[in-house]
């Protein structure tokens, strides 16, 4: 996803607390500035550069920048173009790069306007060493190790997808069958799922965030070039490690320019919170309008690999973690048409049997609130390629 609303904070925040409002220090143009993120990947896997619209608070709509022409160009006349995979998304498989060669990123809109990021030499990431965590009274804590043994790097970035896996509060193995009847209400009857086995599909389910804050890191002033880190925090009893939780951390080198150009990104969006801090300084990376080399453009592209690693972390390895859905307990239902109708329109789900009559069918039923017993109304029950 386009994260230009991690930079568009930078460049124009006001934080809604604020009593005195502010006014940005540039005048945005009407279609906002080019926002451009990402990586020209010199390593195994996908380039992928993402291009938006910066919008002036309080707009919260991403604004995409579509229809673009995306190329990589090399200091030796070489062309590869991006293909446009979603709104605003480009992408390449893979690139071949070649040694002794720098690269760029140039785009031209539809409007006609060209952006070319300087050229570079291409920057090889070194591999991440370990993703580890620990656990305390406030939760648990995970962290980056890498490091380069010939202290070459010393500027690094990081960003993070996680996933995980939770269940509903209450299984259940009944289910209401639904059939419609025209200019009538339902027929609504409750049934036994088939052999009586638990309803995994609404009952196992998987969510999934990327990073949103900018994480940087510098061994510039340390005599070896190894990094150990912080780079989540997930707190005590949360969802995300009620059964089985994992991180994907992507790590990229960056050039001294990268990571300072990130380090004043990072400083503007956590330093600006009341009237009394310091303003939002006019943001320039490393990309400039050729038709119009003062116009600001948003964003630093570096030309270098991305090295990745996916760690899992179990509930079974966090005793006492302690999460628990908020849920009122389920209430007792008669099994007649209009009591399961009126609990079907009510949003409830049933969830067992409470008692059967001598004939064996049921009597009375048990039934809860649909988000405690269906676990897709707030996430997927389709398990990730990658999950055990």
């Amino acid at each position: 996803m386009i994260r230009s609303a991690v930079v568009v904070v930078c460049l124009f925040a006001a934080v809604y607390s604020c009593k005195d409002k502010y006014e940005a220090p540039v005048s945005s143009p009407k279609t906002g500035y080019l926002v451009v993120e990402g990586v020209i990947n010199a390593g195994t896997g996908p380039t992928i550069i993402m291009l938006g619209r910066s919008v002036p608070l309080p707009e919260r709509t991403q604004v995409k920048e579509t229809g673009a022409l995306v190329q990589v160009e090399g200091s030796n006349s070489s062309v590869v173009t991006l293909t446009e995979v979603s709104n605003g998304v480009y992408r390449h498989a893979q690139l071949t790069l070649a040694n002794g060669v720098k690269y760029r990123l140039k785009i031209k809109t539809m409007t006609g306007n060209e952006y070319v990021s300087e050229f570079q030499d291409v920057k090889i990431t070194p591999v991440i060493d370990s993703v580890s965590w620990t656990r305390d009274a406030k939760g648990v804590d995970i962290f980056i190790h890498a490091q380069d043994a010939q202290n070459k790097t010393r500027y690094y970035k990081w960003e993070f997808e996680e996933t995980w896996q939770y269940h509903s509060r209450f299984s259940t193995f009944l289910r209401y069958k639904v059939t419609p009847i025209p200019n009538r209400p339902p027929l609504v009857e409750l049934v036994v799922n088939d052999n009586g086995t638990t309803i995994d599909t609404i009952y196992k389910c998987w969510q999934g965030a990327t990073s949103t804050e900018i994480e940087i890191g510098s061994t510039a002033k340390l005599s070896q070039d190894r990094v150990y880190l912080p780079i989540q925090h997930i707190e005590q009893a949360s969802l995300k490690l009620s059964v089985l939780y994992s991180i994907y951390v992507n790590q990229t080198a960056l050039s001294k320019r990268g990571y300072e150009f990130f380090e004043r990104m990072k400083k503007n969006s956590e330093s600006v919170g009341s009237v009394f801090d310091p303003q939002p300084s006019e943001i320039r990376g490393n990309i400039v309008c050729t038709n119009d080399p003062s116009e600001i453009v948003i964003g630093f592209v570096e030309v270098s690999s991305t090295v990745n690693k996916r760690v899992f972390i179990d509930n079974r390895n966090l005793p006492g973690w302690g999460y628990r859905q908020s849920c009122v307990e389920p209430i007792t239902i008669l099994n007649n048409p209009d009591s399961v109708l009126a609990s079907y329109f009510q949003g409830q789900l049933p969830v067992g049997i409470v008692s059967t009559k001598p004939n064996g069918s049921i009597d009375y039923y048990a039934a809860a609130e649909g988000i405690c017993v269906d676990c897709t109304l707030r996430g997927s029950n389709k398990k990730p390629p990658f999950w055990p």
